[in-house]
């Protein structure tokens, strides 16, 4: 069995390390997607319960709506910030 050269070995390393960096932000990726949605659909319960008179679920929907915006927010102020 031919062994490895080294110029071969550094470059699998770094192939390896592509793929998990791909794969966190792929991660990161859905995650945000999840709470994109959450946000899209409890403001759409909000307007949903805001028609039929029921003022504490609207509340509700619209504190947890708006908590996870402004987590994007001061994320985006928190990135600006690093650079």
């Amino acid at each position: 069995m031919p062994r490895k050269g080294k110029k071969e070995v550094k470059s699998q390393v770094l192939l390896l390390k592509q793929k998990e960096e791909y794969e966190s932000k792929r991660a990161k990726r859905i995650f945000y997607i999840f709470l994109d949605i959450i946000i899209l659909s409890a403001f759409i319960l909000a307007l949903y319960f805001t028609y039929f008179e029921d003022y504490t679920k609207v509340i509700l929907c619209l504190v947890t709506g708006s908590l996870i915006f402004m987590y994007f927010i001061v994320r985006g102020i928190l990135r600006k910030k690093g650079r």
